[in-house]
């Protein structure tokens, strides 16, 4: 018997449906007049079941640490309990105390080693002040724990910022998915709900990225500019990140640019005045030597192949978003979004191969996943404006 040809294709069956599917999707979670906070509520429960999962399962993971207090964040911790009136001694004993019990892959800590005079991290820390900062409250309160509640709420920033824009742009379904697959990303979680500085820089970013969609330069715009870029610096060293993204908005505002420039060399300053090189990051310190630099483009290339190939070991999600993003920003360069993604990512990959060291499981690149998320949703969004 031949086939009705009026009859639709199993293809044209799926697409229906998904389309009915996205359809009641938006009614139900993403109504702009009934339900407007609906959906971050959604996400916030998506982030508290995420951090009561890392809070209660962490350690070590193939041979990877995924505890919640990393060895990073000795540093952190004896600084801000110094900064609540604690001696550097009183700090590092109370820290190696804590460590001793709930640290995963160091459990052994002299608290003589990580005083400052005898520590010769402190040149990398000492610059990073935001984040031991914005912990003093949380650890007054808490006690060593609340050295995870910055880091923590800076996922939730990064998750409500990847909406919030999706809902801008008009593909507020897509910026929800994108969201909750953050929650659920390994990845992010090991190193945004952890005693270190990766959360917050990601959850800074996030908000740079909103800024560069209303780029007025009025002078409010251009000093709120200027703060996102010196709480960056401030948080962790960035400059290869800035100094890409102030050539993909010069031509869109200039004004922006030099600001961007002009900030990051001034929050940057104070880490090139700590003893050496390793200010920067810590395994910099041998980046000076001529072979160092004519190896650089091969580090780099070394550095991509691996984070990528763990991702693709470990962190399936997270590599399809990147990877659809890497592609979009090829095909669609001109675009203003792919700019954005091309320019972070040169920037947190150059990072990572200054840093030198192969497998840091995506770490210096958590800056790109906000800048990614927007690609593809404005991806969505320009396609569904095509159809109508």
């Amino acid at each position: 018997m031949s086939r009705n040809p009026q009859s639709p294709s199993v293809a044209s069956r799926i697409r229906m449906v998904f389309s009915k599917l996205t359809s009641l999707l938006n009614r139900s979670l993403f109504d702009i007049h009934s339900l407007r906070f609906t959906p971050y509520f959604v996400i916030a429960g998506f982030f508290m079941v995420a951090l009561a999962s890392r809070i209660l399962f962490n350690g070590m993971v193939y041979q990877f640490d995924y505890g919640t207090y990393q060895p990073d964040g000795i540093h952190y911790t004896i600084r801000t309990l110094m900064w609540l009136g604690n001696s550097d001694l009183s700090a590092a004993q109370t820290v190696s105390t804590w460590y001793a019990e709930h640290g995963t892959k160091v459990k052994l800590v002299n608290p003589q080693e990580f005083i400052p005079q005898n520590n010769p991290a402190w040149p990398v820390i000492a610059p990073r002040v935001l984040y031991p900062i914005l912990s003093i409250p949380f650890v007054a309160i808490f006690g060593i724990p609340g050295m995870l509640a910055v880091p923590s709420l800076s996922l939730l920033v990064t998750m409500f910022a990847i909406y919030y824009l999706s809902r801008c742009k008009g593909a507020p379904w897509i910026g929800f998915l994108i969201a909750i697959s953050i929650s659920i990303s390994p990845t992010v979680l090991r190193w945004a709900i952890a005693n270190c500085t990766d959360g917050l820089l990601m959850a800074i970013f996030s908000v740079a990225m909103i800024s560069f969609f209303n780029m007025k330069e009025s002078k409010g715009n251009l000093i709120k500019t200027a703060i996102i870029v010196g709480a960056a610096c401030l948080t962790r060293f960035c400059l290869p990140v800035w100094f890409f993204l102030c050539l993909a908005i010069y031509k869109s505002s200039k004004k922006h640019a030099y600001i961007i420039l002009f900030s990051s060399i001034l929050f940057t300053a104070p880490t090139f005045m700590f003893k050496s090189a390793s200010g920067k990051i810590p395994a910099s310190d041998n980046f000076s030597t001529m072979h160092d630099y004519i190896s650089f483009p091969l580090t780099f290339l070394k550095i991509l192949f691996v984070e990528f190939a763990q991702l693709a070991a470990l962190d399936r999600v997270l590599l399809i978003i990147i990877l659809y993003a890497s592609a979009l920003s090829l095909v669609k360069f001109r675009e203003f979004e792919s700019k954005l993604f091309a320019a972070v990512f040169l920037g947190v990959f150059t990072l990572g191969a200054i840093n030198g060291v192969m497998g840091v499981n995506f770490r210096y690149q958590l800056p790109l996943i906000p800048f990614a998320a927007v690609l593809i949703i404005s991806q969505v969004a320009s396609r569904k404006m095509e159809k109508l």
